[in-house]
């Protein structure tokens, strides 16, 4: 490359000096490669991946400051170079190299800045293209710009094209930063695919799992499937479907595990959906979102952040996956709303043949309520559409109460507030109350400092912890042990974001557990809770002690058949023991005949000992659902040992 040495200071003719001293730059062919060679790049695999995102649907995406300065500053540039070269080539005053080199950069910036608005007009992670453009742009303008400023200390001319390419090469550098830095700050995003037909699948069945033993979250319960898939696309799912169909196989779907009965289980094919864990459209207007049946709730949360939504009410097992949540009614704790099945407006299920079916409030309406809580038992949910709301903070105000003056006044706590669960340390009387607010006022900072961390993680987390596993090597500690926590305990008032404040009552931070959830009438709650606590207390003389807080929490009258809050204002109660703790089945036998007394239903994603003759007797449409289930899946493809234990075979009946 051409140089010139002034005062110790060595620079590229062509690079500098021709901007400001036309008359006196030579040619410099090396430079020519620098800039087509990024170019020719981001030309190339840049139609690729037009070609490629051509048919993806445009989702409805939230304003993205980072996206418009982003989008300003790349058109910008494009116009500082349309400037100049539109200058010079009226003038022809500028070398042929020079007009070459930057309408190279020129075509270059033009496919970048396209390609970036089509991936963010998909939801889609920057390409490695793209990125590789950013890495050399960087580069490039970094070293062009020192490369000025030098020439500016050695007495080198100011012309016009002297600042207007330092403010083109510096807005090169900050526009590469942070387009860079903030690459993957996008939703996942999967485009619609549609149903293939038989011939246009061929040999699209995904490559088969390592056979196994697949456990639940807890390790409470196992299997060890024939065959294990995780297909990555609607086509792969349809192909594993028809694939078992036409084995006479079994087929359950897993989700992240969290169950704690054996409702996932299978000894033929299983199937994960944790691949399909995207976003497939999302509407700000309407203030609904539909995604894969595979997303977990900590990431639904974060892509409806993006958007400015929220749910109304969610699990705090943020580990949860949408489909698996929706499938097992899982559920929050507000009178104000049911289960989070109740914000469901459509599913995509594919059926035992291989056919998509389509349930939304306008479309197969009539089944859509035994689709929201179904077991996995219909078909295999691809995707879900929730209808949301405009994002909104909690205000979170605890308190440490006795639990009888509580139960007498819990109509009022409920009407209060938008949100209420309680925390009852059995062989006390002390409840932990948490009620939740709506809140106009922004999230509250974290405190940070020692006595946060005391108080929120060691006591809370890790104390916690401590005691329930001292509990079980010592049982008739627990009652000491359960009084000494509550004495140790330091309520919080505090305000956040809403799926941070739900999430906040994972009880997961404890540890594995044996669970058991039943949902009772509201009405009964008092009477239910008082029966239970004198359970417990009279199971300590058969040396059953129960070593973790009970979990009190309430929902709206649910419209979803299979759902425990079907038809009435309910109140749910966990009750809980170590994972090691002895002989808890004889205890929970026991605890459900007290809750089957007040009309209790059974949560069937958690421990319980019921049957098809029981439950047909507590769930009032489950005749109903059943006939759903035959006219979904006449041969019964998508049941279990236990799904037949709860359920009972399929039934010939499918009038709806």
């Amino acid at each position: 490359m051409t140089v010139v040495a002034t005062s110790g200071v060595t620079l590229c003719q062509s690079s500098v000096w021709g901007y400001a001293m036309i008359e006196h730059s030579p040619f410099c062919i090396e430079e020519i490669f620098i800039y087509a060679i990024p170019a020719a790049l981001i030309v190339v695999f840049g139609l690729l991946r037009l070609r490629q995102i051509s048919d993806y649907p445009v989702v409805l995406m939230p304003r993205s400051v980072v996206h418009s300065v982003r989008t300003s500053a790349s058109l910008t540039i494009m116009l500082l170079l349309c400037i100049f070269l539109f200058l010079h080539a009226l003038h022809h005053d500028a070398s042929p190299m020079l007009i070459t080199s930057n309408a190279i950069t020129l075509v270059g910036w033009m496919f970048a800045t396209v390609i970036l608005y089509k991936e963010h007009a998909r939801a889609l992670t920057q390409t490695w293209v793209l990125r590789t453009w950013w890495v050399l742009q960087l580069l490039v303008a970094t070293i062009k710009l020192h490369a000025f400023i030098r020439y500016q200390q050695i007495g080198g001319h100011q012309t016009l094209d002297f600042f207007l390419f330092i403010m083109m090469y510096t807005l090169m550098v900050l526009i590469a930063l942070v387009a860079f830095i903030q690459r993957d700050n996008f939703p996942r995003y999967s485009p619609v695919s549609v149903v293939p037909e038989e011939n246009e699948i061929g040999s699209m069945l995904p490559k088969q799992g390592r056979n196994r033993e697949v456990f639940n979250w807890s390790n409470t319960h196992s299997c060890t499937p024939a065959e294990i898939y995780n297909p990555s696309s609607l086509s792969e799912l349809v192909q594993v479907i028809k694939h078992a169909n036409k084995n006479n196989m079994k087929l359950r779907v897993r989700g992240s595990g969290s169950s704690s009965s054996p409702i996932g289980c299978t000894s033929q094919c299983l199937m994960s959906l944790e691949k399909l864990n995207k976003v497939v459209e999302g509407d700000k207007r309407n203030s609904t979102v539909r995604v894969e049946a595979g997303v977990p709730l900590h990431s639904l949360n974060d892509i409806l952040a993006e958007f400015g939504m929220a749910i109304t009410c969610l699990s705090p097992d943020p580990s949860q996956t949408v489909g698996g949540a929706i499938a097992t009614g899982a559920h929050g704790s507000s009178l104000k709303c049911g289960s989070m099945s109740d914000a469901i407006i459509a599913l995509d299920i594919v059926m035992s043949n291989g056919e998509m079916c389509h349930i939304s409030t306008v479309e197969n309406a009539e089944l859509l309520d035994g689709a929201r809580v179904s077991l996995g038992t219909l078909g295999v949910i691809y995707s879900v559409t929730i209808q949301c709301e405009r994002q909104f903070n909690l205000h979170l105000e605890e308190a440490l109460e006795e639990l009888d003056e509580v139960m007498i006044s819990i109509e009022e706590y409920l009407q209060h507030n938008d949100h209420v669960e309680l925390l009852w340390y059995p062989y006390t009387t002390t409840v932990l109350t948490r009620q939740l607010t709506r809140t106009e006022q922004p999230a509250t900072e974290a405190a940070g400092g020692f006595m946060t961390w005391y108080n929120e993680v060691f006591i809370r987390q890790n104390v916690a912890r401590w005691i329930s596993s001292l509990g079980t090597l010592f049982p008739r500690m627990v009652p000491s042990l359960s009084a000494f926590f509550t004495r140790r305990l330091r309520c919080m008032n505090t305000s956040a974001r809403s799926s941070e404040m739900f999430a906040a009552m994972n009880q997961r931070i404890l540890g594995p557990y044996h669970e058991m959830e039943y949902a009772v009438a509201l009405g009964d709650a008092r009477a239910v809770l008082a029966e239970i606590r004198r359970y417990i207390d009279q199971s300590v003389t058969q040396g059953f002690f129960v070593n973790l807080p009970v979990h009190v929490r309430f929902a709206a009258m649910d419209r979803s058949y299979l759902s425990p809050s079907y038809g009435r204002q309910t109140c749910y109660i966990a009750v809980r023991c170590h994972i090691s703790t002895q002989n808890y089945k004889a205890f929970f036998h026991g605890l459900e005949e007290v809750l089957q007394r007040f009309g209790g239903r059974p949560n069937c994603a958690t421990l319980h000992f019921s049957d098809v003759s029981v439950l047909r007797n507590q769930f009032p449409e489950f005749d109903r659902f059943c006939a759903i289930r035959a006219r979904m899946d006449p041969a019964g493809m998508f049941s279990s040992t236990y799904i037949d234990q709860i359920l009972g075979d399929v039934d010939s009946h499918t009038d709806v």
